[in-house]
């Protein structure tokens, strides 16, 4: 997001500043170089977040009365290897005039393309009746913004049998945003607020009744793992999936919190009111036979990870279903030491290299019943003709067997025993992993249920 907001940015500024430098001198004519003055805000701010500044150029700009047309606009960054560049046709300027010393035009531009070393996004059409631009390019809004045919390829180093490079293409389809306004300023903070966005085609369509981010980048920071220090917050409200034309996801809110620090960084998310819409619950047999009509949940997720340690913690999932149960687990893995080089070209050997060191810590699992448990039982009772009790013991047995493996007051027995009881009485179900040193996952390998039980030290308890 912040890369998209710098390049708006600088385009805008382009294609706003040349109009006002030179609206006040001509009003036909023909513009082919660009005064480097009429944009300094934007470059010292870019130069301060990444200590130099980028390449802005243009072939040709022709002014006809209050109409601009440029074509061949190049943002570029070698450093970050990203391009921006208006291709066969132009973008165009429609309409501008002051408003209150902001810049007010509309915006057509043709053919687009943002390219990286690793992918590139092609862009059919992108229009805007109405853009306001602050003069220093700080802050600025917008309405009925569309951009069309948004196609996404991404490269890849290794080959395809036939030698050529490998690549995949996505079909993004249409972007459309109702309304939105946005700030930047040379600390690097950043704001963008929209309102009624549309993205993706006929087969899968994501709506949003609003977006709020916001994002602070200290200049001159980096990480540990070369990523810019930064601190990110963003909110969802009113999101709908629709696939093929019907709605198949909805969810009321979702906010997240991004921390990166020099050695450490973190990530917290919130989603709540997810569900399904009510035809599609109309249509689940299973949960309607169970006696949900409707099922809210809400999920959590909580992370962090230190870049010395290579410490990668998930301190806390879990999906609440207030009228069903709640699920959570927590876990501590080490060993993953990982830098920006890795996510550069991500391909199996180095997912397998590094799945190789993964090891478990620490793990927590948590279940707690707040209706489903029993109804489970009630409605299999139902369908087998037998009485709940009958069910219960039926569950108890089977457990019993998985649990022959474990020799009497062993620690695995004592799992099988926590099992069993909240079949009995089913509340809550936590199982625990706290090994003396940390286990791989690869040494699990082979192993039986005792000795995995003993490896992992496994706990478990229900109440």
């Amino acid at each position: 997001m912040k890369k998209f907001i710098i390049v708006l940015v600088v385009v805008l500024a382009v294609l706003g500043g040349g109009a006002f430098g030179y609206y006040k001198h001509i009003q036909t004519g023909i513009l082919t170089s660009m005064d480097e003055e009429l944009i300094p805000a934007v470059k010292q701010q870019y130069k301060q977040m990444y200590g130099h500044e980028p390449k802005i150029s243009y072939g040709q700009a022709v002014m006809d009365g209050r109409k601009i047309t440029v074509s061949d606009i190049v943002f570029r960054d070698d450093k970050l290897k990203v391009k921006a560049t208006v291709q066969k046709n132009t973008a165009s300027l429609l309409g501008w005039d002051w408003l209150w010393s902001d810049f007010r035009f509309s915006l057509l531009t043709n053919d687009a393309l943002i390219e990286s070393s690793a992918s590139k996004i092609d862009v059919k059409q992108a229009y805007c009746p109405e853009i306001i631009l602050s003069p220093d390019g700080s802050q600025g809004s917008f309405k009925d913004f569309l951009i069309k045919n948004i196609v996404l390829t991404k490269h890849f180093k290794a080959k395809t049998k036939n030698g050529k490079p490998k690549k995949e293409t996505l079909e993004f389809g249409d972007l459309k945003v109702g309304r939105g306004n946005w700030q930047n300023n040379l600390e690097g903070k950043y704001r963008l607020d929209a309102q009624s966005i549309e993205a993706g085609n006929k087969k899968l369509l994501i709506k949003l009744a609003s977006l709020n981010s916001q994002a602070h980048y200290p200049p001159d920071q980096p990480s540990q793992i070369g990523w810019p220090v930064c601190t990110s917050e963003g909110k969802l409200s009113g999101l709908e999936v629709s696939l093929d034309g019907k709605p198949v996801f909805i969810f009321d809110e979702m906010t997240s919190l991004t921390k990166l620090e020099s050695s450490t960084g973190s990530h917290q998310t919130q989603v709540r009111g997810m569900r399904l819409p009510k035809e599609l619950m109309a249509k689940a047999k299973e949960m309607l036979d169970l006696g949900y009509d409707q099922v809210k949940a809400d999920l959590t997720m909580d992370m962090d990870y230190d870049f010395n340690q290579g410490l990668f913690r998930y301190k806390n999932f879990m999906l609440d279903a207030p009228d069903m149960g709640a699920f959570s687990f927590s876990l501590e893995i080490p060993g993953l030491k990982i830098d920006h080089k890795f996510f550069d070209q991500i391909d199996e050997k180095k997912v397998m290299a590094l799945l190789d060191k993964v090891a478990v810590k620490s793990f927590r699992l948590r279940y707690t019943d707040k209706s489903l448990v029993p109804k489970l039982f009630k409605s299999y009772a139902a369908k087998q003709k037998l009485d709940e009790k009958a069910v219960k013991n039926q569950a108890i047995f089977f457990v019993g067997l998985a649990g022959a493996a474990f020799e009497k007051d062993s620690q695995g027995a004592k799992v099988i025993e926590a099992v069993v009881n909240f079949i009995k009485d089913p509340k809550e179900l936590c199982f625990t992993a706290n090994p003396k040193t940390p286990v791989r996952f690869k040494e699990l390998g082979g192993q039986n249920p005792t000795q995995i039980v003993e490896m992992l030290n496994v706990e478990a308890k229900c109440q």
